[in-house]
């Protein structure tokens, strides 16, 4: 997989982020970890953003941090506008918690309008195009199909695409699925249409086929 190594690489793209929310803040962290750059998914060094692989976020249009992370929650679509990222007069290479680059984020603007904008990924097409490894709590067998609800080894508000492949305690994943949730850690499977009403067994995944991506709790 390519790596991104500037900042103004991901200028007028969109990301996958996870996003740092201070308590009544008015502004965040984007931590932004892959870029989708002409039909190719690109890693994005945390060198990128000096210090800490995150850009600051300041949140205008009289909106706090609070109200930006229950409407989009931890991880993100990020989209920059900009044609690049404004710098920090104040960033100091010498600390560790020091960002350098920033942009604006309005939520009341105009799509296309501000200069950082984000999205629910679960309304995003990436959340098609991409499909979610879940870990399975308990021993399921998928030779048949069943009605029951399944526990997972997480909670329900970490699913956030489309489809997922159900991992089973060896590590074999079994799907695509769709999904429904039932309650905060259980879930119904479906085969989806689009497939036959099929699934598959893809025994172990190689770690280069995962878009790894966590929110700074390390839940998704």
């Amino acid at each position: 997989m390519d790596t991104i190594e500037r900042a103004n690489q991901c200028a007028k793209g969109e990301m996958i982020a996870w996003v740092s929310y201070p308590v009544d803040g008015r502004f965040c962290f984007v931590y932004p970890r892959y870029l989708f750059d002409s039909g190719k998914w690109k890693a994005i060094s945390t060198n990128a953003f000096p210090n800490t692989g995150s850009f600051y976020a300041a949140i205008t249009g009289n909106h706090d941090s609070s109200e930006i992370q229950s409407t989009y929650g931890s991880i993100v679509i990020a989209k920059v506008n900009a044609n690049k990222f404004s710098e920090n007069n104040r960033y100091d290479s010498q600390l560790d918690n020091s960002t350098l680059y920033s942009l604006a984020l309005n939520p009341t603007f105009q799509k296309g309008y501000s200069e950082l904008e984000f999205e629910l990924f679960s309304e995003h097409s990436m959340s098609v195009e991409l499909v979610q490894v879940v870990d399975i709590k308990e021993n399921v067998s998928f030779i048949r199909p069943f009605n029951r609800s399944i526990t997972i080894d997480g909670v329900t508000d970490n699913l956030i695409c489309r489809l997922i492949l159900a991992r089973d305690v060896s590590g074999t994943c079994f799907g695509p699925f769709e999904y429904a949730k039932k309650d905060r850690t259980t879930i119904s499977l479906v085969a989806p249409s689009s497939n036959d009403y099929r699934i598959a067994c893809f025994g172990s995944l190689r770690s280069d086929n995962i878009l790894s991506i966590c929110d700074e709790f390390n839940t998704r």
